[in-house]
């Protein structure tokens, strides 16, 4: 009897031991289904303020074009002059503004890749011109690289292009071959840095919701697309537009209250046509989450519907369409004088207020499940935000832990767990070495001393580089001494 209990004992503790080392091991495998890019403007935040363990990626928008081809900084003073600390007053080799605190940034969360986004809306006048010719495609090619040179944190180009050959705010210069020397610029980019040595600096591309006509009316140009990008970053949104009527601006299905001339506009339908028309894989398709609204002014509800008032009603259309933050809408227009509606057709969501007749679209925790979900389904490569400062602070709003509560990922573990065996296999001697040489304020020091304060012997900041290491060190800790706390009470029952 005594013996079985034994026996019944141990096999619990067998199953026990096989399920921490699950746990462990479904956490490693199921960290690489799916990627989170984050937009974020370092115009209007701290980047330092980024939790980089729910992101894969950092784009950081932006940079900009000059008149002679060459790479500049957005927002001088923001990206590059700033003093975020005390140090960096009256110091002329110090490394400021946005640029530093992504360098701390990349100390804090080694994992992250961060991208360098050129472009935006109101900001792509250049593209057009600087990608025309041979030698203006050469000259931003060298520049671009020059610059990442310069600061190694970025590992990567978005290009955010709004939009070849027409459209844009006004002052974007198009040109009918635009598509075509885009992806010619692609196609070098992607050559010269293979030939330094650089494969594994990415290249993206922010495109718009539906497939443009230049992509799929052009194999040649779609095949350059495919085979040189890493990921294309689908701007699903902006489907407010074009109507005489208020609408939802991401819905993901189409609205049984929506009239003829959007009946069928909807994040759906808009996804299908990059997965039937273009030659992209699944994995090479990022799809955006909107943080912002888009506002209706003066609208003329006329009361016919009770579940959705100021929906597929008319509005002032000489007033143009405004946008808020979703931080906003959550801390500042939910229940100060606006009401909260969610059309489960559409799965989307919107806000009215009744009494200034203001209409806001939105994409709510509940219109980003069913992107969510679809990814996961279909292993599309992720999601994006933009943009990550537009986000709620409050927890109970947070589209960012939302969606992370969903995915359940965290990717600092990630680069962590593979830091921790490669240190694990040094020998005790060499391992502060390695930890130096894997650092990025090493790597930058090596490949640009101009910078006083990147150097690892720098001490102000030093307590960021292996927080996240530490802690993720010290869970895995936890399940080491799990595992080896029931194998001793094991055998401590087998004798």
């Amino acid at each position: 009897m005594i013996l079985k209990i034994k026996r019944s004992l141990f096999n619990i503790i067998l199953s026990l031991y096989s399920i921490s080392k699950f746990i462990i091991h479904v956490k490693s495998q199921n960290s690489t289904n799916v990627l989170s890019f984050g937009y974020f403007d370092g115009s209007l935040n701290d980047p330092l303020s980024i939790d980089g363990s729910k992101f894969s990626h950092i784009i950081y928008a932006f940079g900009s074009i000059d008149d002679n081809n060459q790479v500049k900084p957005y927002n001088q003073f923001e990206d590059i002059e700033r003093d975020y600390h005390q140090s960096q007053k009256n110091c002329n080799c110090c490394l400021k503004g946005s640029y530093y605190q992504l360098f701390l940034l990349k100390q804090k969360y080694p994992h992250l890749k961060l991208i360098l986004s050129i472009g935006g809306w109101g900001n792509s006048e250049r593209f057009s011109l600087t990608f025309l010719t041979a030698q203006s495609r050469s000259t931003f090619i060298e520049s671009i690289t020059q610059w990442f040179y310069k600061y190694p944190f970025f590992e990567g180009l978005d290009i955010d292009w709004e939009y070849p050959i027409s459209g844009g705010e006004e002052g974007t210069n198009h040109n009918e071959n635009d598509g075509e020397n885009l992806a010619l610029f692609i196609k070098e980019l992607r050559t010269y840095w293979n030939s330094i040595g650089h494969e594994d600096w990415y290249i993206t591309l922010a495109l718009p919701a539906s497939l443009p006509s230049y992509l799929s009316e052009n194999p040649n140009t779609m095949s350059i697309f495919a085979e040189n990008l890493n990921w294309v970053l689908i701007m699903l949104y902006e489907l407010a537009y074009g109507t005489s009527v208020t609408r939802h601006n991401s819905n993901w299905s189409p609205s049984i209250y929506d009239t003829a001339e959007a009946k069928y506009r909807c994040v759906y339908q808009c996804l299908e046509s990059y997965l039937n028309k273009s030659t992209f894989q699944l994995s090479q398709l990022i799809i955006g989450i909107p943080m912002f609204s888009r506002e209706y002014y003066e609208v003329r509800d006329d009361g016919s519907s009770i579940d959705f008032p100021g929906f597929n009603m008319p509005f002032n259309e000489d007033i143009p369409l405004g946008a808020s933050g979703y931080n906003e809408l959550m801390e500042k227009y939910l229940n100060n004088g606006f009401k909260d509606y969610y059309d489960p057709d559409a799965q989307a969501s919107y806000l009215f207020n009744n009494d200034t007749h203001v209409y806001a679209t939105y994409e709510s925790r509940s219109g980003a499940l069913p992107k969510i979900n679809f990814i996961m389904e279909h292993g599309l490569g992720g999601l994006f935000y933009w943009e990550l400062g537009r986000d709620s602070k409050l927890p109970q709003y947070s589209i960012v832990n939302y969606v992370n509560d969903i995915i359940k990922i965290d990717y600092s573990a990630i680069f962590n767990s593979s830091m921790e065996n490669l240190i694990l296999k040094t020998k005790k001697e060499e391992r502060k070495k390695v930890i130096r040489e894997n650092s990025i304020c090493h790597q930058f020091t090596s490949k640009n001393p101009e910078f006083c304060n990147t150097d690892c012997e720098w001490g102000y900041e030093t307590h960021l580089i292996m927080e996240s290491f530490s802690i993720s060190l010290n869970l895995n800790i936890n399940y080491l001494l799990l595992q080896f706390t029931i194998i001793v009470i094991g055998f401590l029952i087998i004798s």
